[in-house]
């Protein structure tokens, strides 16, 4: 093949097939590569019934999928029934809606409608005022994107949805209409309607059709991300620090994260139980206060165990508290306030002629009582958000 086209060389035909032969053979390329990918799928689904395939996909992800297309097509119906200018911006938003639970999705919705009517609203007043400057209409909505962006970036809530939205809305409504600003009210409208219209759709199926509640994702996720708080927090008193315990505390870090993304979301969930927000964020301040209170005790446990054997009450009093990280039922306050107890018998007293060792069991001991309070609290703030018929004890307006 190579040498026919090398003969064709010095004319046309022969460079434009010089030119077209490393296009051809990507192209081939692409096309094995999808067939491998067919026959990977179909093996993988092979002879199996339909209920294996269905229990290996997962039912959710099935149920989520016909909610996507069953909410497509009644968002399609309804904007060429109403003959709407863009039926495609509807039904891109249903997709770009559509989450698994319930409270996001919702929370979404709202900030997506809100976001979508601000950036409309802003358009209509930039563009008529400065019709007869394009320079500074294009000026100005950069800005406004930049500002929508730069703010969207501090809140760690839904909201930010809303500030990102109200940004390109503006983007998609404004720059079209710099050299055409006579249809800027058109296109805002129009676009507001179809956004609403995919929204509003969105949400009724999902809300209807087998909804997943984010209280039940939230549950499941406080009670792995505390398993996971509870094993580091033992390992951490009776181990040395290792690459494997760094990994184990930033994947705490990454489940607080998500357990409060999940939080921020309960307001707008189909669940009755709808904990207070100021409790999820006192949850999240108590866990954050474990990462560096461990680390610390580590540390001096550490230069104790270098110093020589550590002493009996002391000793005593770290395999006390390892013994209740463990324990799954952790026990009332009145075990708590024997941990202490035990933590301030270890204490030595210290002076002028103290040693070193016994300066870093002071502040090791004062360590271990921080511990000890922070971790009753997470507990007691998790039992509440588990269970919210339960009161938590340490809930007070400066937690809050």
């Amino acid at each position: 093949m190579s040498q026919k086209i090398a003969i064709l060389g010095s004319g046309k035909a022969g460079r434009a097939l010089q030119a077209a032969l490393p296009r051809a053979s990507y192209e081939v390329r692409s096309g094995l590569d999808h067939v491998r990918a067919w026959e990977r799928l179909l093996q993988l689904l092979g002879p199996r019934s339909g209920p294996d395939v269905i229990r290996r996909i997962g039912v959710r992800p099935i149920i989520f999928s016909v909610n996507c297309y069953i909410a497509t097509i009644l968002t399609m119906f309804v904007a060429f029934s109403l003959d709407l200018k863009s039926p495609g911006w509807a039904m891109t938003t249903v997709y770009l809606t559509s989450q698994p639970l319930s409270g996001a999705l919702r929370a979404k919705a709202v900030y997506r409608v809100i976001g979508t009517f601000i950036g409309g609203a802003v358009m209509i007043a930039i563009v008529p005022n400065l019709v007869d400057a394009p320079e500074l209409t294009t000026l100005a909505i950069i800005l406004w994107v930049a500002l929508c962006v730069f703010v969207s970036l501090f809140d760690r809530t839904p909201r930010s949805y809303m500030f990102v939205l109200s940004g390109y809305t503006a983007a998609l409504i404004g720059f079209p209409s710099v050299l055409a600003p006579g249809t800027v009210f058109d296109t805002a409208v129009s676009r507001v309607e179809e956004i609403t219209l995919g929204v509003v759709c969105t949400a009724l199926v999902h809300s209807l059709i087998f909804p997943k509640s984010a209280f039940s994702a939230f549950a499941d996720k406080l009670k792995n991300a505390m398993a996971n708080a509870r094993h580091w927090l033992a390992d951490g008193l009776v181990r040395q620090a290792t690459p494997q315990a760094e990994m184990e505390r930033l994947r705490i870090a990454a489940d607080i994260t998500e357990l409060y993304l999940l939080g921020t979301s309960l307001r707008f969930d189909t669940s009755p139980h709808r904990p207070d927000v100021g409790l999820i964020r006192a949850l999240d301040r108590k866990i954050v206060a474990l990462l560096p209170l461990l680390s610390a005790v580590a540390d001096r446990l550490t230069v104790l165990r270098r110093l020589g054997p550590l002493d009996t009450k002391l000793s005593q009093a770290v395999a006390s508290v390892h013994d209740w990280l463990g324990l799954k039922p952790p026990g009332d306050r009145r075990r708590t306030a024997e941990l202490k107890e035990a933590c301030v018998a270890a204490t030595p007293t210290v002076g002028p002629q103290s040693s070193w060792a016994d300066l870093v069991t002071v502040n090791l001991t004062v360590r271990l009582i921080e511990l000890i309070e922070s971790w009753h609290a997470c507990l007691d703030f998790a039992a509440y958000l588990a269970d919210p018929a339960q009161t938590p004890s340490d809930v007070s307006p400066t937690a809050l």
